[in-house]
């Protein structure tokens, strides 16, 4: 750890500078630091620590959130990322929410004097050595949930295998998200005490939108006639080019949604529908009066997407097409929504492989594929509904997993 820790050290040092050359990385850049301002809200109270590295990560860990917050009603919830953009979203998350800083003890010691954490629970496999070192020897139980080693990451992790040895001893419980990640943690090192399996609460997906009042009153903004809607969710750069051009031939037909990933990439994604001569409007500028004739609507803004497929006759779910490893097609499915999907499926492989079982999903790989769907969309309305029912009775088969996590962090706590 001497080593590790003199490395991190130096690095961090040189890091400063660079973040602080762009205005995203200089957001939040004390933080990194160490250099937490803690909320009067927290003086006093016993802190229950959560992290997860980006936006995803932390969506996924809502529901556990927000059972740990109902057993422990006299608690702070404090949430950190690695990325400005997580912390921001975290912020409605718990009762603060912050930069995770550098890995070194120079910078998180002073955090952890200030929260003095009564349990630290941390997602996917966000190690950090230095920090679960200092909380182990501060005596805080630490749980890492949603516990997953990819097919993609595996040979990565094996690579890693003399230092996770040291890093697992300090981790009291692993709750894994299927059986093959169980058993790459075993072999990693981990003991099997400490390994059990709880499924991914990222799918413990509850829809906001709860009647059809909720929905057409939320469709009604987006769009002033009753065409179908079909949503690119969570879309990624480079995606659009298999589905821009078949949205620009069925725009008289359909309505869409054009939601990105992440808000850098809002002037990205105008850039390349106007580039497609799509018309569009940003719903950041236009939601309250749509008219008859808008067709597609650019989704700049955050926390809204969720809400948006339920009102969905079809969802592409984005990091699919392009090799990101996709993103949650259950969300769609908790409305009765397919899911479409491209290839890139290494994070999503246990749901989308169910849901295809199901004959609930549909998957597209070329701009021909795309094409099709919506075609089919078109003439097939009926049987696109009915695998969408189908979606729904999985996302139901996936339901429970934040409730065992929760069990777990309350009763080893």
């Amino acid at each position: 750890m001497l080593l590790y820790d003199a490395i991190t050290l130096i690095l961090s040092v040189i890091a400063g500078p660079l973040f602080a050359l762009s205005p995203r990385g200089r957001a939040r850049l004390a933080e990194r630091y160490g250099r937490w301002r803690l909320p009067a809200s927290l003086t006093g109270r016993p802190v229950i620590w959560f992290h997860g590295a980006s936006v995803g990560e932390l969506n996924g860990l809502r529901p556990v959130v927000e059972r740990v917050r109902k057993a422990f009603p006299s608690h702070a919830i404090v949430i950190s990322s690695t990325s400005p953009g997580g912390a921001d979203f975290a912020a409605a998350l718990g009762d603060a929410a912050f930069v995770l800083p550098f890995d070194n003890p120079v910078w998180l010691r002073s955090v952890l004097r200030k929260l003095q954490p009564q349990r630290f629970v941390l997602t996917e496999t966000e190690l950090w050595p230095a920090l679960l070192k200092l909380l182990a020897q501060s005596g805080t139980p630490i749980y890492m949930v949603n516990a997953v080693i990819s097919d993609y990451s595996a040979p990565r992790y094996r690579f890693l295998r003399p230092m996770l040895r040291a890093v697992f001893p300090q981790v009291r419980k692993i709750l894994c998200v299927d059986r093959k990640s169980m058993q790459r943690f075993l072999e990693l090192g981990a003991s099997p005490a400490a390994v059990l399996l709880c499924g991914n609460s990222k799918y413990e997906v509850h829809p906001s939108i709860s009647t059809a009042g909720e929905r057409d009153q939320l469709h009604a903004r987006f769009f002033g006639n009753a065409r179908p809607v079909v949503v690119l969710g969570s879309l990624r750069p480079g995606e659009e080019r298999r589905w821009f051009p078949a949205l620009a031939e069925y725009v008289n037909r359909l309505n869409f949604v054009v939601a990105p990933r992440h808000k850098e990439k809002f002037d990205y994604f105008a850039g390349r529908l106007a580039e497609a001569q799509i018309t569009f409007a940003r719903w950041s500028e236009d939601n309250q009066t749509p008219r008859t004739d808008r067709a597609v609507m650019l989704l700049d803004a955050m926390g809204v997407l969720e809400k948006v497929y339920s009102f969905a006759a079809l969802a592409f779910v984005g990091g699919t097409l392009e090799d990101w490893g996709g993103h949650n097609p259950l969300e769609p499915a908790a409305y009765g929504v397919a899911p479409v999907v491209g290839p890139h499926i290494t994070k999503i492989r246990d749901v989308v492989e169910r849901l295809s079982d199901a004959d609930a999903c549909f998957r597209v790989t070329s701009e021909d594929d795309c094409r099709k769907l919506l075609e089919r969309l078109c003439h097939e309305p009926t049987s696109i509904a009915a695998s969408g029912a189908r979606a729904r009775v999985v996302w139901e088969e996936f339901s429970g997993a934040a409730e065992r996590i929760t069990a777990v962090i309350m009763e080893e706590g």
